[in-house]
């Protein structure tokens, strides 16, 4: 079943990756005009948000916290099943509709589908892993369960006719925020620590706990950080710059203790490099949430549409899915020269996306008006990644296919 929901996230990572070019596309030219750009970007960020990075890290999970006996009993059959239909019915319904009845129906599933994952890992979640690894799994659900806060809260605001409203927004970005530095972020760290405990590499548990410490204080107040232009009064503000300076400080903690023992741990394996960009993104991120926590920096990144997008394709892209991309393939060390190239290819289109994306807000600071040929490059990056993402998945295909054979041999 663990490697039926890693299948599932490489198909849903392929969907967004599809509807990514689509949407590059329409910036270039008329293609599609029946699906509106709008209805296709609720899609793409559900599926990217419900379906790659969910089915990734309770994949994970399921392998490293919960037992084994849990992972085949028909009720996680009919919770994968019912996750699914869930996502796939986001997909449609928000491509076709965006926010309507339908895309709500089953986002509301995906809610209550997550409700009973945090059920079943609070009752059998393994007690006997090290204090620290508990702390930030268990952490990191708590955040997923708690950003549903942001759902619900859009859902009462639009029925009260306020879906044009800052308060709107607000939810929008506490979701996002509770996603990323919350759900995304402490399971990372948490598979990263496991890691280093499987390979039986100490880390000074005191450092840990005060990383930990750091990290888990910055989450709620750096929120303010993040909703700046709501015109908070000082003491928001006061919170939000502490929240972030907090967050800086534990990001640099958890890579000053893994940065080097992990790049030992993946020396020689093809992917390595994925978990050295995905590393330095978050120490990119923490920085620029640090900076951005200032209210006259917070006017200027949130003027510009694409410096927001490009943070959260640095998120979202450079930390977690290059991540959880060398996590899945971290145990292939033989591997085509192909696959190699498909890493390359891949690696390529993400950071040239993510640059190419600031490099547009750059241009909006500017006043400068977005070219055609802006669009033309980031479609291309969202080529190179799709590309580079069929060639790893077939080459890792062929190389499962080909040991099965040697083992069918011997």
């Amino acid at each position: 079943m663990i490697n039926k929901m890693i299948r599932s996230a490489i198909m849903y990572f392929f969907i967004i990756l599809i509807i990514g070019i689509v949407l590059r596309w329409k910036m270039v030219a008329p293609i599609f005009p029946q699906w509106q750009f709008t209805h296709l970007v609720h899609a793409h960020s559900h599926v990217a948000f419900l379906g790659w990075v969910y089915f990734s890290l309770i994949s994970l999970l399921f392998r490293y916290v919960l037992p084994k006996e849990l992972v085949e009993t028909k009720r996680i059959r009919v919770f994968y099943y019912l996750t699914h239909v869930a996502v796939i019915g986001m997909l449609i319904s928000f491509s076709l509709q965006g926010y309507a009845p339908f895309s709500i129906a089953f986002s509301t599933l995906h809610i209550l589908l997550s409700y009973y994952f945090v059920s079943l890992y609070i009752k059998f979640r393994r007690k006997d892993l090290p204090p620290h690894l508990q702390l930030f799994f268990g952490t990191g659900v708590f955040f997923m369960a708690f950003s549903s806060v942001g759902p619900w809260g859009l859902a009462v605001v639009s029925s009260l006719g306020l879906a044009h409203t800052k308060l709107f927004d607000t939810f929008i970005y506490l979701y996002l925020h509770l996603q990323y530095n919350g759900w995304f972020t402490f399971i990372i760290m948490g598979t990263c620590y496991h890691m280093l405990d499987r390979a039986q590499i100490q880390v000074p548990a005191k450092i840990v706990r005060w990383q930990y410490l750091a990290q888990t204080s910055s989450v709620l107040p750096s929120f303010f950080a993040s909703i700046l232009w709501f015109n908070l009064p000082p003491l928001l503000e006061w919170l939000g710059i502490a929240g972030a300076l907090f967050q800086l400080i534990g990001g640099g903690l958890f890579l000053s203790l893994v940065w080097k023992p992990l790049g030992q741990l993946a020396k020689g394996k093809p992917a390595a490099i994925f978990l050295h960009i995905s590393l330095l993104s978050l120490g990119v991120k923490a920085v620029m949430e640090s900076v951005g926590a200032y209210p006259e920096m917070a006017t200027m990144i949130y003027g510009s549409r694409q410096v927001i997008l490009g943070y959260l394709h640095l998120t979202l892209i450079g930390f977690v899915s290059l991540f959880l991309m060398y996590y899945l393939g971290k145990d292939q060390r033989q591997i085509s020269a192909y696959c190699n190239s498909s890493i390359i290819l891949m690696l390529g289109g993400s950071i040239g996306m993510i640059l190419f994306l600031f490099f547009a807000g750059l241009l909006e600071w500017l006043a400068y008006p977005l070219q055609s040929w802006i669009w033309i490059l980031l479609l291309i990056t969202s080529l190179l990644i799709f590309i580079g993402l069929s060639g790893m998945t077939l080459s890792s295909f062929f190389s499962s296919e080909t040991k099965t054979q040697k083992k069918g041999q011997l």
